[in-house]
């Protein structure tokens, strides 16, 4: 039922009701006095009279009785004259109110007229302007950011959400670039979306992944709703996604927020096994290939030299170059010599080019960190955004490298990073040859300090799920290598550590234990390579 205002003036029930006004209190009082008066005089007149006709004569009853009816008549003039009075006082305000009530409906009547024009100037409004509406933005000083970067990515939250009244930022989800950052909005409306704000070239590469992320998140309700880009790649962009069965006023935080909260390693390794339960390619998406693997996990020159350039940033690395076979690790006092992985890469590996495996290939995330993975708490759903590097036809095995190194290399803080301690762990990592010692049980983690205990036993969770996964490709393809072999995984790993090396979020200490991890791989892989079937 409609209850505009113009709705309310539709009949005069609501008008307010005719209330006449009573008489006022002195006249009232007036009347009262004189008929009391009079009802004296009368039972005076008759005691008077039940006298006299006792005792006196009967000219002087008569008398007596004439006096009496002319106090009567008098008493009934004197009543009348009241009445009188009393029916102009009503008529009076009878005039009164009805010219008031007049004059009200004539109001009445102009602002339904008015209220009526505002309508349809608000309709029209509404069908031809409303859209250009620049929302409130509210929640941004929470953010703590400075200025020069917020201030670009509040214009674009305010073109993405142009036509709202106002917006509430509830909550940034990660903050490790520089003008960029993924946000959880409540609109005017109140529903929740997740907006990603990156690079337009970001933005439009995840555009046109959308024939893919469908296939990648079956089980996984992130629905792309609208997106911002410019025309230049490095202009900044924004995109809005709707998370399936998101519940109002869910709590919502990323993998690495809870990861790094927490002090239950049990409830993280939980996240982990529903993740790829949950959000792995379905099978008919997925198909075993066999591939040449440094053919597939070789790096590009181009990020050789990135990796190259950003070693010049990183104390105690800025003395290693492409040229040498060997790189010195200086840290903590010591000195440590491990394989070169850029002369490796460029060098080393050339022989070994053409060299086979069978791995699981499809549509991969490509990008599956903790900061690209969403969770609501209590454990009842998970989600996964940012999508601008999924892509089809490729190893699967990429997706765990990426997460495993993201374990390593950024969710493992600094203070717990002693660097003797981390470099004996990492090499117990990487000492398996067969996928069957790949994951050790959580027992192996037990005298561990927490920090370290909590990546262990998510790391092992992860491992046992690739374990699984690997053993898919194992009955369908063909290679140089046992079924049991290791060797793609390490490939796979090698490749995202050596990206790490240039990743802006990661602190000087955690690349050097990346560059060490990378070295170490560079040896296991060698080892393993030589150990042809």
């Amino acid at each position: 039922m409609s209850d505009t205002p113009s709705d309310r003036f539709q009949n005069s029930d609501a008008l307010p009701a005719l209330n006449p006004y009573p008489l006022p209190s002195a006249l009232r009082a007036e009347i009262f006095i004189i008929a009391l008066t009079a009802l004296t005089g009368l039972l005076g007149g008759m005691v008077i009279t039940l006298v006299y006709l006792g005792l006196g004569t009967l000219e002087q009853a008569f008398l007596l009785g004439g006096l009496i009816a002319l106090g009567a008549l008098l008493t009934l003039l004197v009543l009348l004259r009241a009445r009188a009075l009393e029916q102009n006082a009503i008529a009076k305000w009878t005039n009164q109110i009805t010219a008031e009530r007049r004059e009200q409906a004539r109001l009445f009547k102009h602002q339904r007229a008015q209220i009526e024009s505002l309508e349809t100037e608000l309709a029209l409004y509404t069908q031809t302007d409303a859209a250009n509406i620049i929302p409130d933005i509210r929640g941004w000083e929470a953010l703590g950011m400075p200025e020069a970067e917020l201030a670009p990515q509040m214009q674009i939250l305010a073109t993405l959400f142009r036509g709202q009244a106002r917006i509430l930022i509830q909550k940034k989800f990660n903050g490790g670039h520089r003008n960029r950052g993924i946000y959880q909005i409540r609109a005017s409306d109140e529903a929740d979306r997740i907006v990603k704000i990156a690079r337009s070239s970001d933005i439009r590469a995840e555009r046109q992944a959308q024939k893919w992320i469908d296939r990648f998140s079956q089980n996984n309700g992130t629905r792309y709703v609208r997106d911002l880009h410019g025309a230049e790649d490095d202009a900044l962009g924004g995109m809005v996604y709707q998370l399936a069965a998101l519940r109002r006023n869910a709590n919502i935080v990323s993998l690495e927020m809870f990861y790094r909260a927490t002090q239950r390693p049990a409830t993280c390794a939980q996240i982990i096994q529903q993740l790829y339960s949950e959000t792995l390619p379905h099978s008919e998406f997925r198909h075993a290939q066999t591939i040449a693997l440094w053919r597939e996990f070789a790096l590009p020159e181009r990020v050789l030299e990135r990796v190259e350039n950003a070693l010049g940033e990183i104390p105690n690395l800025a003395h290693i170059t492409r040229a040498e076979a060997t790189a010195r690790i200086v840290f903590g006092g010591h000195t440590q010599l491990v394989r070169n992985p850029l002369y490796w890469a460029r060098v080393e590996m050339a022989p070994y080019r053409d060299r086979q495996a069978a791995v699981m290939c499809g549509v991969i995330h490509g990008d599956l960190h903790s900061g690209n993975v969403l969770a609501e708490f209590p454990l009842q759903a998970l989600w996964l955004i940012d999508f601008a590097k999924t892509r089809a036809d490729a190893p699967t095995l990429l997706d765990f490298a990426r997460l495993e190194a993201d374990l390593k290399f950024f969710l493992l803080t600094d203070e717990a990073a002693d660097y003797a301690r981390v470099m004996q762990w990492e090499e117990q990592w990487l000492a398996p040859r067969s996928t069957t010692t790949l994951a050790p049980s959580d027992e192996a983690f037990r005298e561990l300090d927490a920090e370290m205990q909590k990546a262990s036993v998510c790391i092992a969770a992860l491992r046992r799920v690739a374990v699984n996964h690997r053993a898919d490709a194992q009955s369908e393809g063909n290679g140089h290598f046992a079924d049991d072999s290791v060797l793609p995984y390490y490939f796979a790993l090698w490749h995202t550590t050596m990206r790490t090396l240039y990743y802006a979020q990661c602190t000087a200490k955690q690349k050097i234990y990346a560059f060490f991890s990378a070295a170490l791989l560079a040896e296991r892989i060698m080892q393993l390579l030589n150990d042809r079937v």
